[in-house]
């Protein structure tokens, strides 16, 4: 899983580009400053509630602040900086008059722009309301749902990911004889943990079976 993220929680780099300190952010979100400082710990989950808050007051795609994979961006597609997030908060107090008229979902930014380079489908709210509305007025409980039910397929996606990678590293570690009882710790707790989980055989072993 190849994040560009080197500053721990997304929340930490949006914040920083935006220039916004955690009393700051605090109060754009409705929180508390040590709850913004847990969640940048890790101590504290971020849920879909709060990553949409957050994407209201900085202008962040919520999908990359949930699984912050390639650039940091905003709603609609954009690089995220300084100057970006002042033109979020500017739009979103006085929003920029749609100058397209009747677009079609998914394919005008923010008061009309060009969707940015990194707009994703699977990523970036698709729907022109809710760039274009989405910090003035409240998701409707059905977009509501399938956002938090989008967001938590990437992070469980991001997790089973994180799983794999790790099990690639503990196996990169165990080479010794003397490694042999903590391999069997770790298959045992494995199975515990998962009962239903059956081996999953290497791809390249399939090959070469298919090659004889």
């Amino acid at each position: 899983m190849s994040r560009q993220n080197s500053l721990g929680h997304p929340l930490v780099q949006a914040r920083t580009l935006a220039g916004l300190g955690r009393q700051q952010l605090a109060s754009r979100i409705g929180v508390k400053p040590v709850t913004v400082e847990k969640w940048e710990r890790g101590e504290r989950s971020f849920t879909a509630e709060q990553l949409y808050k957050a994407f209201r007051a900085c202008g962040v795609c919520p999908g990359w602040l949930a699984n912050p994979i390639g650039p940091i961006h905003t709603a609609d597609g954009h690089p995220y900086n300084r100057e970006e997030f002042d033109r979020w908060s500017i739009w979103r107090d006085k929003p920029v008059p749609n100058a397209v008229g009747e677009a079609l979902p998914g394919i005008v930014g923010m008061g009309g722009r060009r969707l940015g380079p990194h707009y994703d489908r699977g990523c970036c709210p698709g729907a022109v309301e809710f760039l274009r509305e989405g910090p003035l007025e409240t998701v409707r409980p059905k977009m509501a749902k399938a956002l938090q039910n989008r967001l938590q397929s990437w992070r469980l996606k991001g997790l089973h990911e994180g799983l794999m990678e790790l099990a690639r590293g503990v196996g990169n570690c165990l080479r010794k004889p003397e490694d042999e009882d903590r391999i069997l710790r770790a298959i045992s707790r494995l199975r515990e943990c998962f009962p239903e989980a059956k081996p999953v055989p290497d791809p390249m072993d399939a090959k070469l079976v298919e090659s004889r």
